[in-house]
């Protein structure tokens, strides 16, 4: 298929190639919405589909960017004219459809907060936000990638629908990945189970979401613990999926921790507390209170710096916060006993 698209490329013609490469897409089209661009029903009143084949599924690693455009490495493992479409329809609708210009704009919208914010923001976040043409193309995949069977993959078309945390999450039917339904108003899905910061910072929005997770932290006690900010909840604890953790002589690594639950508040005290007495520690129900202190702190604290600040970013962040912070408040009480596997 290569050099056989027209300059211009449109929706009609983009989800004919869709079609031809296994894709299917029935009853939406995309305009503009209260989340700014989305994909909506054409018709409310009948069903819609969207369902992206596993052929057209590329892993971030596979995605570099070459003279500002977007493309798939020769190394990866995709068929010519699959490699040709997805780059074609990223440059046309995604990545080259506001897709540049907007990840361009949150990270200036962040540096626009002050050094200051921005040291509370990377301290939160344990990375560094950097605002150069490299940063803003990760940002632009982090924001668009989905996790699907152990890889970060982007989805043509399917990168077009917005996060909504009450949505269900893709299906994943046929070797693809596929969301659909009677749906009277804009096509929404869960993007993953972030936290409100977490949702943010990698997407731009801000979000109410079901859960809260700590910054990444150690404390230098007996044992040491290691908080990290990989989000996941891939491992188990009797029979509660919990994030990967590791206990190691004189130390615990967690690769994030869930502070906060709205669905079960007593659950992020208890999980904390088995694990960390298998580990040997003395006190963890006063280990997780510090650490929920910790980072009520640190919001407050970035909260502070942006209360007076009249930006469109700063409104955001100041709600990303108030999120955050009713999230964390959702941890209360312990259980005894975590169920049993």
């Amino acid at each position: 298929m290569r050099g056989c698209y027209p300059m211009t490329y449109g929706w009609a013609e983009m989800i004919a190639d869709f079609h031809r490469l296994g894709g299917r897409v029935q009853n939406i089209f995309p305009r503009g919405g209260p989340r700014g661009r989305g994909i909506f029903p054409i018709d409310p009143t009948h069903h819609t589909y969207l369902r992206v084949p596993e052929s057209l599924l590329v892993s971030v690693e596979d995605i570099a960017f070459e003279d500002g455009r977007l493309k798939v490495v020769e190394s990866a493992e995709i068929g010519a004219r699959e490699r040709e479409f997805f780059e074609r329809y990223q440059n046309a609708f995604s990545w080259g459809g506001n897709g540049r210009s907007d990840s361009v704009a949150f990270l200036a919208g962040l540096k626009s907060l002050g050094p200051e914010a921005i040291s509370v923001l990377e301290r939160i976040w344990g990375r560094t936000i950097a605002e150069d043409s490299a940063a803003s193309e990760q940002w632009f995949l982090q924001s668009r990638s989905l996790h699907w069977k152990g890889r970060n993959v982007v989805a043509p078309v399917l990168d077009l629908v917005n996060h909504e945390y009450s949505a269900q999450r893709h299906g994943e039917v046929d070797n693809g990945i596929a969301v659909g339904g009677m749906i009277p108003d804009e096509v929404l899905m869960r993007y993953d189970e972030w936290d409100p910061f977490s949702m943010f910072m990698r997407y731009g929005f801000a979000s109410p979401e079901d859960m809260a997770f700590s910054m990444p932290l150690i404390r230098k006690e007996e044992p040491e613990l290691v908080v990290g900010n990989d989000i996941n909840l891939d491992s188990k604890h009797g029979a509660l999926p919990v994030p990967k953790f590791m206990i190691e002589s004189g130390r615990v690594a967690l690769s994030s921790l869930m502070i906060g639950s709205i669905k079960r508040p007593r659950v992020p005290k208890s999980i904390f507390v088995r694990i960390l007495k298998e580990a040997g520690a003395r006190n963890p129900e006063e280990g997780f209170d510090h650490i929920l202190h910790l980072n009520r702190m640190a919001f407050l604290a970035l909260l502070e710096l942006v209360e007076t600040q009249e930006s469109r970013i700063a409104a955001s962040v100041r709600k990303m916060i108030r999120f955050q912070l009713q999230a964390i408040s959702h941890s209360y009480g312990s259980i005894e006993a975590v169920p049993a596997a």
